[in-house]
């Protein structure tokens, strides 16, 4: 969410309200230009492997690659072969035209694309080139929990029900909420769904996970 004009369809770095050298207020042109033109011919620099970038969709949403190039195009302002490859359902990598434009995309939380309203993560890759496998990056809720279980500690030891890794608990659902809203990674978001009964103490109550369509609010930086 662009914390300028609170629009949920681009980060700040790309907001025609931020204020640009000499009193201009569209950063988004700086990206055109000829070496933003889909051709590679005329001496244009080729794409680098060094500016590959992983896309997840957040939550529930299902995208071609020719949809994440056009949200691309929109979202950077510009017209730019991709290379757009899917890695699983909802995750796909593809290569930025240049390093600013990644550099803004990949520290600015998540973001909805506008064009079909995907709510998703980039980031830069930090596997190992011969990994043969990467975990999603998914929303989740958790319904269910015990008064003695509601403090974020609890929940990232609970880690091997819920995913890999526990990327950020919210804080309110925690406190206000019958719902938890828990951001993880995993092998397969899709499949987190189940019923898991859970012992606290001596005590056993079944905990409901499910996939959460979308953040309810802005997620914390992280």
């Amino acid at each position: 969410m662009c914390y300028l004009c609170k629009d949920s369809g681009h980060p700040a770095a790309l907001c025609p309200d931020r204020p640009g050298v000499g009193g201009a207020h569209d950063v988004r042109p700086r990206h055109r230009g000829p070496w933003l033109l889909p051709h590679r011919g005329g001496g244009h620099p080729a794409p680098s492997l060094s500016l590959r970038a992983i896309l997840t969709i957040v939550g529930v949403g299902v995208a071609s690659p020719e949809m994440i190039e056009a949200e691309l195009n929109h979202l950077c302002q510009c017209v730019w072969d991709w290379q757009v490859t899917p890695t699983s359902d909802n995750s796909f990598t593809m290569i930025f035209p240049d390093a600013i434009s990644l550099g803004y995309c990949t520290h600015s939380g998540d973001i909805t694309l506008t064009l079909n309203k995907l709510v998703v993560d980039i980031s830069e890759p930090k596997f190992d080139p011969k990994a043969v496998a990467v975990l999603d990056m998914a929303w989740i809720l958790i319904a269910g929990l015990p008064d003695v279980a509601r403090s974020e500690r609890v929940i990232r030891n609970m880690s091997k029900i819920l995913g890999k890794v526990v990327v950020v608990v919210d804080e309110i659902s925690l406190r206000k909420e019958e719902e938890v809203q828990v951001k993880v990674k995993c092998l397969d978001s899709s499949k987190l769904r189940a019923t898991v009964r859970v012992f606290f103490n001596v005590q056993g109550f079944d905990l409901k996970i499910g996939p959460s369509p979308q953040p309810r609010r802005p997620p914390p930086l992280l």
